[in-house]
């Protein structure tokens, strides 16, 4: 073998070795490669960070706020005016039932069991009533005594008989003043007002009206309606009249003029004598 060929042998040894190194050098420089730890875009495991966020939305669980509907509860507010009603008519016939038992003018309640009667009615007051209803059977507790001078006034018609004593109102009637007979279904006239169409027409005290316009002044309940008899000024109706000498009941018919409201103090003397009678409504 010549020089030559050995020498370009050696060459192409070295050459071949250079490309080697220079490739394992090429790819050695690829194993940095792994710089694509820049694969740390696993920074997109952020991504979970606002999926927790969206875990705000759970905020529409302040929905059951709605739970204040509950609040509906204001029926038991309403239930207060009830209780104090009833505890304000309870203490009222507590206090008429002490006035009778303390003062009514016959110790044996006019031969009536009035602890029984005072049962009896505190215990319908008890099942609850209207003031309508409570009124009239205070009413009828007093009427069961059978005395025909007690009776029991609600506070409207105690008003309406303040305002006449005082003569403090006018209004279209006949001019009477009556006193109610529950169990007899009648009212007697006590007095007639001066100048009122009752007296013009000969009504007198004690005289029975059974009837105004065909309607009895007592209803079933006992009540008093002695406002048929009222009216405007210059309207007419029809009395059923009975005198206490027992005659048959008549008609008469009146027409309503205006009625000062004082009501006027009979008085008359004994023929013969010096004695005098004095009335005075109460």
């Amino acid at each position: 073998m010549s020089r030559w060929t050995k020498l370009s042998l050696l060459l192409v040894a070295l050459t071949g070795l250079a490309c080697s190194t220079v490739m394992t050098a090429l790819s050695g420089t690829p194993t940095p490669q792994p710089s694509p730890t820049l694969t740390a875009t696993p920074s997109a495991t952020f991504s979970p960070s606002p999926s927790p966020s969206a875990t705000i939305a759970p905020t529409p669980t302040a929905f059951p706020t709605l739970t204040l509907a509950p609040t509906f509860t204001p029926p038991a507010i309403s239930a207060t005016p009830d209780a104090a009603a009833q505890k304000r008519r309870l203490r009222v016939f507590q206090q008429l039932w002490d006035a009778v038992n303390t003062h009514y003018v016959y110790p044996d309640f006019n031969e009536h069991d009035w602890k029984a009667i005072g049962d009896k009615y505190r215990a319908m007051i008890a099942a609850g009533q209207s003031d309508e209803e409570f009124y009239r059977a205070m009413d009828d507790m007093v009427a069961e005594l059978g005395d025909e001078h007690s009776s029991f006034e609600a506070p409207a018609d105690v008003a309406d008989t303040n305002n006449a004593m005082a003569g403090e109102n006018t209004y279209g009637g006949i001019g009477v003043l009556v006193t109610g007979h529950p169990k007899k279904g009648y009212v007697s006239i006590i007095v007639t007002f001066e100048d009122g169409p009752a007296r013009a027409a000969g009504l007198r005290p004690h005289d029975r009206i059974l009837a105004v316009d065909g309607l009895s002044l007592v209803d079933a309940n006992g009540d008093l309606h002695s406002e048929l008899m009222r009216g405007e000024p210059g309207s007419s109706l029809t009395l059923t009249i009975q005198s206490p000498d027992g005659s048959a009941p008549r008609d008469v018919r009146l027409t309503r003029a205006e009625i000062n409201g004082a009501v006027p103090i009979d008085y008359w003397l004994v023929p013969g004598t010096h004695i005098a009678y004095l009335l005075i409504p109460t």
